[in-house]
């Protein structure tokens, strides 16, 4: 996408990458980076899983369904607590967003029902953000509905 403006010495222009919004000064550079096209999924809507870490994504309440609930023997930095929660959420939707640097790579929105007041619902690019895992087997044989939930689309935390 090639921007002209004008300025009091003359024309300046600008090439746009029409996937991410980013500016080059050359359109071989934008179209490179357009080139790249967008990056494919790893998860689907739909699939289960945990942003658990050693370092982030556990927490030490819960305040919704149990069951949506994984509970695991505390770290040594957490000696105050017997045991921390992974929560489990629902990837609702995939989607791109064209207005950012990781346009290209697709963003996860999440919602569990582990939660009833904070952090219910929200998303994540894996690469810049945070990671995420599918559950395991003996985690998903809980038949979680989640039905419900698939579509819910969320801005910066909100949902859409």
């Amino acid at each position: 996408m090639l921007y002209q403006t004008e300025a009091k010495l003359g024309i300046a222009e600008i090439y746009v990458c029409n996937i991410c919004k980013k500016i080059y000064d050359y359109r071989a550079y934008a179209e490179t980076c357009a080139a790249r096209g967008y990056i494919a999924p790893i998860f689907n809507a739909g699939d289960l899983v945990t942003t658990d870490s050693y370092d982030f994504g556990r927490f030490g309440w819960f305040d919704g369904d149990e069951n949506w609930v994984i509970k695991k023997k505390s770290r040594p930095s957490r000696s105050n607590r017997k045991e921390d929660f992974s929560l489990i959420y629902v990837i609702t939707a995939i989607t791109y967003q064209p207005d950012e640097i990781e346009g290209h790579e697709p963003r996860y929105h999440l919602t569990t029902k582990a939660m009833r007041e904070s952090y219910v619902g929200g998303w994540t690019n894996v690469r810049n953000h945070l990671g995420l895992a599918l559950l395991p087997e003996e985690i998903k044989e809980r038949h979680l509905v989640c039905d419900d939930l698939i579509g819910k689309v969320y801005g910066r935390g909100d949902l859409v």
